[in-house]
């Protein structure tokens, strides 16, 4: 009887011991953050309210404009965290079409943790272009791919002007190529602040981009208004374009 009065409080402290750990393991989530990444528009350097299918007037070239279409893409998402590591995004390829009901919403998930940067290039770099694989947002069937199979236009802007030819314009840029590379590297801290995402969350990063600035140095469309191609002339309106989009949000 004595064995049995030992045994007995032995196993009832391992049974609690036992409890008391899968309790503490049960407790720690590991879901991921969803986390959209949306863009806003604005036009000239009064960042007027901007949308398709709007007449609108170029500050500089006195141009008028009427898009019809504005598709470009975003690449290879990084969050930085506080121990200066990276989460990096697989396969992070994102053609932004302000066409869509959501001007190009898409989602990232990442692990919880605390972030102090945002990564990502401007187009595609030229490894996926040369290797492919072109899937998702790089399927031939969003328009994006030049016919002779050279690459991809990284931005495109079609629509309506008066200056244009035949009140005309198309431009599909596209260059991976050095010195005229269209691919830039874009990192930006959260306003100086520490992002903390707790797990399972949801938050958005909202982003700007000032369509005027394809022209901030290109000539007006009494020049040119149509054009197809890498070169000298896409590395100029993409410089302006890629480089000005900036973070508008963190939420």
């Amino acid at each position: 009887m004595k064995v049995f009065r030992y045994i007995l409080p032995s196993l009832l402290v391992l049974s609690l011991f036992s409890c008391s750990k899968d309790d503490d393991q049960a407790s720690v989530n590991n879901d991921p953050v969803s986390i959209n990444i949306s863009l806003n528009y604005v036009f000239g350097s009064q960042a007027l309210p901007w949308d398709l299918n709007q007449m609108m007037l170029h500050p500089k070239t006195g141009d008028s404009l009427n898009f019809q279409t504005l598709k470009f893409y975003l690449s290879n998402f990084k969050l930085q965290k506080a121990d200066g590591s990276f989460w990096e995004e697989e396969n992070s390829y994102h053609l932004v079409d302000a066409a869509t009901s959501t001007n190009g919403v898409f989602s990232i998930e990442v692990p919880a943790g605390t972030y102090t940067h945002l990564h990502f290039k401007t187009g595609i770099d030229s490894s996926r272009i040369t290797d492919g694989p072109y899937e998702g947002d790089l399927d031939g069937s969003f328009g994006m791919m030049f016919p002779n199979g050279s690459g991809y236009a990284m931005i495109k802007a079609e629509g309506i002007s008066p200056q244009g030819d035949n009140g005309l314009f198309s431009f599909a840029l596209g260059e991976f190529h050095q010195p005229y590379s269209m691919v830039q590297n874009r990192s930006m801290s959260f306003f100086g602040e520490d992002w903390v995402l707790e797990p399972g969350s949801n938050h958005e990063i909202s982003l700007v981009a000032n369509p005027a600035k394809l022209w901030h140095y290109a000539p007006g469309l009494d020049s040119l208004s149509n054009y197809s191609g890498g070169g000298e002339w896409a590395e100029l309106m993409s410089r302006e374009f890629f480089g000005a989009i900036s973070l508008q949000s963190v939420n």
